[in-house]
């Protein structure tokens, strides 16, 4: 991989200075200025600067040598031209970085980790720069990766960002720490401890212990997390501590892993029903009953929502929550701004003959149904 290997360019009379008025995007500086101006610079060079200069410039034929090479996937060749580099220039830590990243391509990861060591001893001595040891530490990370110790990754990656902070690192240690999460969600999966937490969670719950039978079906769902009626049980004792936004993420999670898993359905529909979303309750346990027309919790569960919307129908006042949160649901939403619909409720009031030909329409009808099942809608 490529991205292991910087190939940057020192020379800092490539790019303008950061107080130029010049964009860096736009900027484009002639070869012939660039080569005059290099010539006068080493023409005003005492003789040790010049000497430093053209070790430098020496080195970095090298490290550009050395880069060419791992490209074309020439590691050793690459190897000697970085540790040409090295010699001639032992201050630039950054020839050690690239000599790293040869390491890691051949899989040779703790050699890759004692040469980013070194080079963060000698940055320290050197008082390199901060990008300098950034890019070091971004190398350890790169190598602690390939070796899957992500925790050590992220580790390096952090002291990265205390060097230089850098939004794409940001990014990749945020995905790294959800790949290590999911990493240990898978190892501590265990179906059968997973079925012992259920054991215990069902205990609790007749016992009335209804924390204790959360923190037990919590417990079976991470050591079995597609199993369909745990997150049912979790559901079912979630609704009796009143906590019905966590029953129903329970339930969908539920029937997301076993759509037909009829025990759901009906749970679903008993959420609904607390939670005066009736038109909802309806729906879910018709499905429950599609599945399982006997299914008694469905049968008894569909008749009680039923009764409950005849009831809101006929009262003299509407009921404001239940009709609020009829209001923030998308499919009410849709039905209410559907110009046929919409011509049917003016119907209701200037051509009473025409709305109810309109209700025979098949069409028609269960859109009505839902609004008044949702309290949008009464009919006397």
């Amino acid at each position: 991989n490529n991205n292991n290997n910087d190939d940057d360019d020192d020379d800092v009379e490539d790019v303008p200075s950061k107080f130029s008025s010049t964009p860096a995007s736009t900027y484009n500086p002639p070869k012939t200025e660039k080569k005059q101006k290099v010539e006068e610079n080493v023409s005003n060079m005492n003789d040790e600067e010049k000497q430093k200069y053209l070790k430098r410039k020496d080195a970095d034929a090298a490290k550009t040598r050395g880069n060419e090479l791992y490209k074309a996937k020439d590691l050793e060749g690459a190897l000697a031209a970085y540790d040409e580099a090295i010699s001639i220039d032992p201050t630039n830590i950054l020839y050690l970085n690239n000599k790293a990243a040869v390491y890691i391509e051949k899989g040779e990861c703790e050699t890759a980790l004692q040469i980013c060591n070194e080079a963060l001893e000698k940055g320290k001595t050197l008082k390199s720069s901060y990008e300098d040891k950034a890019k070091v530490y971004q190398r350890m990370a790169a190598t602690y990766l390939k070796m899957k110790d992500y925790e050590k990754a992220i580790g390096s990656y952090e002291k990265a960002q205390m060097e230089v902070y850098d939004k794409g690192i940001a990014s990749k240690i945020k995905n790294i720490e959800l790949d290590l999460k999911k990493q240990k969600a898978q190892a501590y999966i265990n179906p059968e401890l997973g079925l012992e937490a259920k054991e215990k969670g069902n205990d609790c719950f007749r016992a009335g212990n209804f924390p204790d039978a959360i923190k037990h079906y919590e417990e079976a769902i991470k050591r079995d997390p597609t199993n369909a009626a745990y997150h049912n049980n979790l559901a079912a004792t979630l609704v009796k501590i009143m906590d019905f936004n966590g029953a129903k993420a329970a339930v969908e999670k539920s029937l997301e892993y076993d759509p037909k898993y009829v025990k759901a359905w009906a749970k679903k529909g008993d959420i609904e029903f607390f939670r005066k979303e009736y038109h909802k309750a309806v729906e879910s346990y018709k499905t429950g009953l599609t599945l399982d027309p006997n299914n008694a919790a469905c049968k008894q569960g569909h008749d009680k929502t039923i009764h409950a919307i005849q009831v809101a129908n006929y009262a003299n006042e509407q009921d404001p929550d239940r009709a609020a949160k009829a209001m923030a649901d998308p499919e009410i939403q849709a039905i209410l701004t559907d110009p046929v619909i919409r011509q049917t409720l003016n119907d209701f009031q200037d051509n009473p003959d025409k709305a109810q030909r309109a209700l025979r329409d098949p069409v028609i009808r269960p859109k009505i149904d839902k609004l008044i099942q949702a309290g949008i809608l009464k009919m006397q």
